[in-house]
């Protein structure tokens, strides 16, 4: 190359440079820019070549499809569901805590460790700031749970209550649910005839390897709150299943020999009826899947699968509880997440229960669950539930109980609790 063209090609290079400035990629991102900002002021999306379908008519069973959104520094895929024009994202709190004889907080003539324990179950609650409440262990009857409501509250939250009065609860723990007052208008609880009607208000039980049958119900019903949330039915199913306590069975236990066997005996018979109102509550489940496609429903609560669980699994029954609430895995679209799933394996637990049947078993216990239909995390449904939403509560149940004595702290359970993104 000749002076002249040395000197032409370093004269382009020098106004090439001025013109490009330190920023090279510029001119590569500005059409994207440009274009994402018409994006926002015109409300519009760019959609697939695919399909015609304007996600801002999409009606109640949500879009077939999903679209091509442009981003400020590329293109990328987007349901349509959750980038409808004008639509605004909130979240739902969601929280299950089995507050271990709340009936004994509403006594007369309390003792100076129950006002604090009192005082301290409010303040829990307070700092849960949970949106739906599902209480365990709540008081008995309608005048119970609004002195907790009014009392304990300050009718902050407002307690759901049957419209026909029945709850089909025996025993003094009962399942209630709270809500906030804005969310109160929205709630109602489905009456307990129409879950039986759906499933059985009793059913045939046959003992481990017995013919003779018996019958079984549940002790405590399943409470189910019913939200409509702008037209979407979301169905929250409060369970706390039969406990598997046998009187004296530690004793029973460590006594070995005949007590022994008495002690596996009654633990097994009550471990095969718990199970079968895991059944009977599947079977509610299964029941809506046959009247919708995808129905949201959340199931939460204390499921009492606790001590003891994997000796008599391994031995005996060789099936564990969960399982057969979630669901099979062959038929996934029924099958049911689990809002923990996804949460550290040190934190996956809710009580601190000794086992005397298995002393080597760690003693943090996963008793309180929360599971969830599959519509509510494949995008479809005005409500989501992301990953990593769900969580148990320990930092705020363990501040709220911190110098506390053991008679005054609020619960032997920590709540778990889960987050729902919701299309207004």
């Amino acid at each position: 190359m000749d002076k002249v063209e040395t000197e032409a090609t370093e004269d382009f290079d020098e106004r090439e440079k001025q013109t490009v400035g330190v920023h090279p990629w510029l001119f590569s991102v500005l059409p994207f820019i440009f274009l994402r900002a018409l994006c926002v002021l015109c409300g519009e999306m760019l959609f697939c070549p695919e399909t015609e379908i304007d996600p801002l008519e999409w009606g109640p069973a949500g879009p077939p499809h999903a679209a091509w959104e442009l981003g400020a520094v590329g293109v990328y895929w987007m349901p349509y569901e959750s980038r409808r024009k004008g639509a605004v994202m909130g979240t739902i709190k969601i929280v299950s805590w089995n507050v271990e004889h709340l009936d004994r907080l509403a006594q007369p003539n309390l003792s100076g460790n129950q006002k604090r324990r009192r005082d301290a179950v409010g303040q829990e609650i307070r700092a849960l700031a949970p949106d739906i409440l599902c209480v365990l262990e709540g008081r008995k009857g309608e005048a119970g749970i609004e002195r907790v409501a009014s009392d304990l509250l300050a009718g902050e939250w407002a307690a759901v209550k049957a419209s026909d009065g029945q709850y089909a609860t025996l025993g003094s723990q009962w399942i209630w649910f709270l809500v906030r007052q804005d969310l109160a208008p929205r709630a109602s609880l489905l009456p307990v005839a129409v879950w039986d009607s759906f499933t059985s208000k009793s059913w045939p039980c046959h003992l481990w390897g017995e013919f003779a049958e018996q019958q079984h119900q549940h002790y405590r019903h399943p409470q189910v709150l019913v939200l409509d949330w702008n037209g979407f039915r979301v169905e929250f199913i409060g369970l706390h299943l039969k406990s598997k306590f046998v009187n004296s069975g530690e004793k029973m236990w460590k006594a070995g020999g005949a007590e022994r066997e008495k002690f596996i005996r009654e633990a097994l018979s009550a471990r095969i009826k718990l199970t079968t109102e895991a059944t009977n509550v599947r079977a509610y489940i299964d029941a809506k899947f046959r009247q919708v496609e995808k129905p949201a429903i959340i199931v939460l609560g204390d499921f009492n699968d606790g001590p003891g669980k994997e000796y008599f699994e391994e031995r005996y029954l060789f099936f564990d509880l969960v399982s057969n609430l979630q669901g099979d895995v062959f038929f996934a679209t029924r099958f049911l997440n689990h809002a923990l799933f996804d949460f550290p394996d040190d934190l996956r637990w809710t009580v601190n229960f000794e086992d005397f049947v298995d002393p080597t078993r760690d003693s943090h216990i996963l008793l309180d669950h929360i599971l969830f239909t599959q519509g509510l995390v494949d995008g479809t449904l005005p409500w989501r539930i992301d990953a990593h939403a769900g969580k148990v509560e320990h930092e705020i149940h363990d501040l709220t109980n911190a110098g506390l004595p053991k008679s005054a702290k609020t619960s032997d359970h920590k709540p778990v609790s889960v987050l729902v993104t919701t299309a207004a």
